[in-house]
């Protein structure tokens, strides 16, 4: 069983990342149970599908719809807050411009949360990237649209919640920006003359 493999760490998941794919596609429920749901080493699956997540298209976003919401429906004080912890919330815009929008298994996973704000927190702490070439700053103010849409949310409490963490990851990402500065004045300054 792939999940045992994964507890027992005999395998890396990262190389297994079309296989879990293909599963979430075509056995939705299946691996709903057995990769996300079943007890054991769920620290171990979690990072697995998080490195899966920020480097190849995320597993979760392969269920349908459907059946996904039904599958947290049945356990909305736990399951939902296990989806969160294995999706990457945010796809980019059709259009090409880069921008990011919510992902429709996101804001399935909101809407059903038993406890929303852990849900978003665990959201939150998703738009910090993990690893990342370039400027991160630049990479967190893309992300940073993500909460401005959560702030038009029709339910109240959710666009509440969005308000006050687009202020604090606006603070972030000013604070990164801030570190990268200077960082490039230090390396600047050793070079000169």
């Amino acid at each position: 069983m792939l999940a045992d493999a994964i507890d027992a760490v005999e395998i890396d998941p990262f190389d297994y990342a079309d296989l879990v794919r293909y599963l979430a596609a075509n056995f939705p429920r299946e691996m709903l149970d057995q990769l996300i749901d079943q007890p054991g080493e769920r620290m171990l699956r979690r990072m697995a599908f998080e490195s899966i997540r920020e480097r190849r298209a995320c597993p979760i976003h392969s269920v349908p719809g459907n059946v996904l919401r039904d599958w947290m429906l049945e356990a909305p004080a736990s399951r939902p807050l296990l989806v969160a912890q294995v999706t990457r919330p945010w796809k980019a815009a059709e259009s090409g411009d880069e921008e990011f929008r919510w992902h429709s298994s996101a804001l399935t996973t909101i809407e059903v949360a038993a406890d929303t704000k852990e849900v978003l927190e665990v959201f939150y702490d998703a738009l910090e990237p993990r690893s990342w070439s370039g400027s991160r700053a630049a990479i967190m103010e893309k992300r940073a649209t993500l909460l401005y849409q959560l702030t038009q949310h029709a339910r109240a409490d959710v666009a509440a919640w969005a308000t006050e963490a687009s202020e604090k990851f606006q603070a972030d990402v000013t604070r990164a920006r801030e570190w990268e500065d200077q960082k490039e004045r230090e390396t600047s300054e050793r070079f000169e003359w």
